[in-house]
């Protein structure tokens, strides 16, 4: 199916409308439009899809992000299952080359890859974050306990050292400046 000009155009219009819902906090509007960017996209050739890149991996990135963080008191069945969708939903967005400027996609892919006990691709999309924020205390957990799981004790106890000497140094920084609390 060949996308005409109007089809086009509403892509873009719903896009836009599900990214200021989900700004809002309307995530039942973010939903819909959400829903009408995919069911339009979804009609199109690669050709077509890529042609909107990154724009077309966006109505994917935001619609996982709302399975991913509106589990609320869900049981852990129900929370399971919703990260089930956010990890294919993410997984799509990340096919269509989604431009993800803060790491975002692949921390949350990496965490639903890890609650699954898939430590492997965890690590992968941990490390590949890693490159980009080496100070980051969150990904150097994630890579060291996912090794850890993966039994590569030398790798995750470098990962934990490294957590450990950041928060020395944040706490000697504080001591310079608050002397007296020692």
């Amino acid at each position: 199916i060949k996308l005409g000009e109007d089809e086009a155009s509403f892509f873009r219009i719903y896009n836009l409308l599900c990214k200021m819902y989900y700004v809002e906090g309307n995530l039942q509007g973010a939903y819909s439009s959400f829903k009408k960017a995919v069911s339009l996209l979804d009609k199109m050739s690669i050709r077509e899809r890529l042609s909107f890149s990154p724009l077309s991996g966006e109505p994917y990135f935001f619609l996982a992000n709302i399975f991913y963080y509106s589990i609320g008191n869900n049981s852990e069945k129900e929370k399971m299952e919703s990260y089930l969708i956010a990890q294919r939903l993410y997984q799509k967005a990340k096919s269509l080359y989604f431009l993800d400027k803060n790491g975002e996609l692949l921390y949350n892919l990496a965490r639903i890859y890890y609650l699954q006990k898939d430590y492997k691709s965890a690590l992968i999309e941990w490390v590949s974050l890693y490159k980009n924020m080496p100070d980051n205390p969150h990904l150097s957990l994630g890579i060291g306990n996912a090794n850890l799981y993966l039994r590569n004790l030398p790798s995750a106890y470098s990962e934990y050292r490294k957590i450990i000497s950041r928060y020395e140094r944040i706490a000697n920084s504080i001591r310079k400046v608050y002397p007296e609390n020692e």
